[in-house]
């Protein structure tokens, strides 16, 4: 018997997307609300941070070559994409 039942939040793919991927001169991140965005690189370290909106385009062609994930930090949601 259950007396007390938690859940979790989930969203669709699509509220979140980063293109193109691979990129050279500047990515697009599409997001779900406003928030901010964060690239980090293969070390966790932040290498750029902006505020973000629905539609956000970042320029990254001061960074190395390499990989990199995106993180958006929402009001009620945080995503990673790598």
């Amino acid at each position: 018997r259950l007396n007390n039942v938690t859940g979790i939040n989930t969203f669709k793919a699509s509220s979140f997307e980063v293109f193109p991927n691979p990129a050279t001169n500047k990515v697009t991140v599409n997001t779900s609300g406003t928030g901010t965005l964060e690239i980090l690189n293969t070390l966790g370290q932040v290498v750029i941070t902006q505020p973000a909106t629905t539609t956000n385009e970042i320029n990254i062609s001061k960074l190395a070559k390499g990989v990199y994930t995106v993180k958006f930090n929402g009001l009620s949601q945080k995503l990673l994409v790598r």
